[in-house]
C-alpha cells in the first residue's frame, strides 16, 4: 500500500476520527511488540521496509531509491521469511556478486533500517559477534583457556573494532559471578582462562566482549540468562537417550492445562525444520523432543495460555545407593522471559531448573539459544526408590511465543564416591618424636629438652640403636 501511495498511513481517514486502517511509521520491535495478530505483528516488519525506503532516498536519487527498496521487497519475499527471518532474507536479495562475507551493496542501510525494529544482528547480538565452542566437562585442577572468535558482521559500517574482554563464571547456578580477564590475543580473538575448580562443581559461564564504543558483544548472546555450563570431575555413566529408537526413547507427553484445541499439547518427536529460532538439525544423529517442530502447517511456535510436559521414561539409578545424580542434556530453547512464560525442569516432582525472569513486568529478558547448549543439574532420587522421571515443561500466557523446547541426548551420571582421608595420628602429650616404649619399664622420649634411656624389654631399633651405643661409649669414656 505505502509503495503505491507514498504514505506510511494505510487507508487514511478510514475511521470515523480520521485516522488510517494501520500506520508503518512507529517503531514497533520485535519481539516485545508481538501479539500474535497478524496485521498488527506485520506492521514491525512494514516498518522496517519503510525506514529503509527513507533511508535510501538520503544516499540516493529518489527514483533510484524506490526502485532500489521495492527490488528488495520482491525478492526477499519469495523466500517467505517469517519477521526474525526477514532481515536475513534482504541481505540475500541485495547481494550482487554470490559472497555474503564481503557485504551487499545496501547492507548498512538494511542494518540500519531493521535494527530500529528489533531485527538483524543490530537487533540481537550487535554487528560485533564473539564465536566461542563451548567447554565440555572437565578434569579437576585444570586451568582452561578460553578463546573466542571475533566477527564483524558489518566491517563496512562501522570502525567499531573489540578492545577487550572478559570471561565471567559461576559455581553456584548464577546466584553469584566471578570475572578474569580476556585479551586480544590478535585482531580477530579474545584468550582468557578459567582458573581451577574443585571436584563436584558445575561450572556456569559467558564471554563479554568490549568495543570501541563501550558497547558489550556476548556468548552465548543471552549472557546469564542462559549461560554455558559443564561438569568438573569423574562421573559414571547411569542412563543416556539419543532419540533415534523408533519410539523416541519411550518418552510420553500430555496436555497438562488451556483449552485441547488441534496442536494443543505440540511435543513432537522427530527433525526440527528450524523455524522460529528452533535449530534446523538435531545435537546428534537425525531426532529430538521439541515444542512444534515446525512440519506441515505449524510454525514451530508454542500456543498460547497452554501447559505441555514431556515425560522421560522411570530410569534405573539403583546403583547410586541414594548417592549425588547429575542430569545433562543438549538444549535449544526459546521462550518468553519467564515473567510470563515458564521452562521448567522437574525431576520426580521437585523443579531443578527454570528459565530466567525479571523480577518486574519489564518481561524484555529472554532465553533465546543459538547454539546445542549443555545443561548441567545436580539431582537426587528424591522417593528412593531407585528411579527418577524427568520432566520438561512450558506454560505459556496469552501474548508472545517462541520456539519452545528442542531437547537431546539425555544422559544420567553418579558421582563417584571419594573416600575420605584418614586422619594422621595425633602424638601423645609430651612426646615429640612418637617413640614411645609400649611395654617395658623405661620408655625413651624426649619432651622439653629432657631424655630418658630404653627399656631393656623394648629396645630402640635400627639407626637409632646405634646412636644410644655411641652415646653410652660416650658417656663411659668422659666417666673414665
Amino acid at each position: 500500500s505505502f509503495f503505491l501511495t507514498g504514505d506510511s498511513v494505510v487507508a487514511p481517514y478510514f475511521m470515523k476520527n480520521g485516522s488510517g486502517i494501520r500506520d508503518a511509521a512507529p517503531d514497533r520491535v520485535y519481539p516485545d511488540d508481538i501479539t500474535n495478530e497478524v496485521h498488527s505483528d506485520g506492521l514491525i516488519f512494514a516498518g522496517a521496509v519503510w525506514d529503509l525506503w527513507s533511508i535510501l532516498e538520503e544516499e540516493m536519487e529518489e527514483d533510484a531509491a524506490y526502485e532500489t527498496v521495492v527490488n528488495l521487497f520482491v525478492n526477499a519475499i519469495k523466500g517467505g521469511p517469517t519477521i526474525p527471518e526477514s532481515y536475513d532474507e534482504f541481505i540475500v536479495a541485495d547481494d550482487d556478486d554470490g559472497d555474503l562475507s564481503n557485504g551487499t551493496p545496501n547492507q548498512c542501510a538494511i542494518i540500519e533500517a531493521f535494527q530500529r525494529h528489533g531485527l538483524g544482528p543490530m537487533g540481537s547480538e550487535g554487528l560485533i559477534q564473539l564465536n566461542h565452542t563451548p567447554i565440555e566437562n572437565q578434569s579437576p585442577n585444570t586451568v582452561l583457556d578460553i578463546r573466542a572468535e571475533i566477527t564483524d558482521l558489518g566491517s563496512n559500517c562501522t570502525d567499531t573494532t573489540i578492545e577487550e574482554g572478559e570471561i565471567h563464571y559461576s559455581t553456584d547456578q548464577g546466584e553469584t559471578w566471578s570475572s578474569r580477564p580476556m585479551n586480544l590475543n590478535t585482531e580477530v580473538e579474545l584468550i582468557g582462562q578459567l582458573p581451577e575448580f574443585e571436584p563436584g562443581s558445575i561450572v556456569h559461564y559467558y564471554i563479554e566482549g568490549v568495543d570501541s564504543d563501550g558497547n558489550s558483544s556476548l556468548s552465548p548472546s543471552g549472557g546469564f540468562i542462559n549461560p554455558h555450563s559443564f561438569y568438573v570431575g569423574s562421573l559414571i555413566e547411569l542412563y543416556c537417550e539419543n532419540f533415534e529408537d523408533a519410539d523416541g526413547g519411550g518418552y510420553t507427553h500430555e496436555l497438562v492445562s488451556g483449552s485441547n484445541d488441534e496442536g494443543a499439547d505440540d511435543w513432537q518427536w522427530g527433525t526440527p525444520a528450524g523455524k522460529a529460532g528452533d535449530p534446523s538439525q538435531a545435537y546428534s544423529g537425525q531426532k529430538v523432543w521439541a515444542n512444534d517442530l515446525g512440519w506441515d502447517n505449524y510454525n514451530g511456535e508454542y500456543q498460547n495460555e497452554k501447559h505441555n510436559r514431556l515425560i522421560s521414561i522411570p530410569i534405573d539409578v539403583s546403583e547410586a545407593n541414594g548417592g549425588d545424580l547429575i542430569l545433562q542434556f543438549r538444549r535449544w530453547l526459546n521462550v518468553e522471559d519467564g515473567f510470563y512464560d515458564e521452562a521448567r525442569v522437574h525431576v520426580d516432582g521437585d523443579a531443578v531448573w527454570t528459565n530466567h525472569a525479571t523480577n518486574n513486568s519489564i518481561g524484555d529478558e529472554h532465553h533465546q539459544d543459538e547454539i546445542w547448549a549443555l545443561q548441567t543439574n545436580a539431582v537426587q532420587d528424591s522417593d528412593e526408590d531407585g528411579e527418577i522421571t524427568i520432566t520438561w515443561e512450558l506454560e505459556s500466557d496469552q501474548g508472545l511465543s517462541m520456539g519452545g523446547w528442542n531437547i537431546d541426548d539425555v544422559c544420567v551420571y553418579l558421582v563417584p564416591n571419594t573416600p575420605e582421608p584418614e586422619p594422621e595420628p595425633e602424638p601423645e602429650p609430651g612426646n615429640d618424636t612418637g617413640l614411645v616404649g609400649e611395654g617395658g619399664e623405661w620408655e625413651f622420649g624426649v619432651s622439653g629438652g629432657g631424655c630418658g634411656c630404653a627399656s631393656p624389654t623394648q629396645a630402640p631399633s635400627g639407626g637409632f640403636a646405634a646412636l644410644l651405643l655411641s652415646l653410652a661409649v660416650a658417656i663411659r669414656r668422659r666417666q673414665n
